[in-house]
């Protein structure tokens, strides 16, 4: 068998096969390496050609879920947020600008820039930033675990991140968040 390898309607898949098995009969000429063309028989359809019904359409991101402050205010957690005393973003870029959230502290007792949350699907990353005073997390029907500085942990809706000096924040689910 000869395979015109600039035949369109032939060159639509390409399988690999080892030199051994099933087209092991092939000559040297149809084998290419170990690549062999295999057509369907029929031409590629055009771009234009797919029905607009047929076409995949992803679905819609998630709603972001929402910490709520101490004081009240709701915060979207749909990119990085750094909270802390006088929060600033990292000297070195990795992703999106953060939300920048001050909190109250007033015996300073929470670090300039001391924790990170970050959408993880539905779920938040949280992340001590090597804060003097520590993160505690609470996720729901579990004990307040205390992370270590630089540790992170994924916390589903309804947990709660401790910053200390009054700063109990809750994750709140992205559809009670809304109302």
């Amino acid at each position: 068998m000869t395979v015109d390898a600039a035949d369109p309607a032939l060159t639509d898949d390409t399988v690999v096969v080892p030199r051994r098995g099933r087209h092991a009969a092939l000559s040297e000429t149809d084998r290419m390496d170990d690549t062999v063309v295999v057509g369907t028989g029929r031409p590629r359809p055009s771009p234009t050609a797919v029905p607009p019904d047929s076409v995949p359409v992803a679905p819609p991101p998630p709603a972001p879920l929402r910490l709520r402050l101490a004081d009240g205010a709701i915060v979207p957690v749909d990119g990085p947020v750094v909270l802390g005393r006088a929060p600033r973003a990292p000297r070195v870029p990795a992703g999106p600008e953060p939300r920048l959230v001050a909190l109250p502290s007033p015996l300073r007792e929470l670090s300039g820039s001391h924790a990170e949350l970050r959408p993880a699907g539905r779920s938040v990353l949280v992340t001590d930033l090597r804060s003097t005073n520590g993160t505690v997390v609470t996720v729901p029907g579990a004990a307040p675990r205390t992370l270590a500085a630089g540790e992170s942990a994924v916390v589903p809706p309804g947990s709660l991140v401790d910053l200390g000096e009054g700063n109990l924040l809750a994750l709140l689910p992205a559809e009670e968040a809304a109302g």
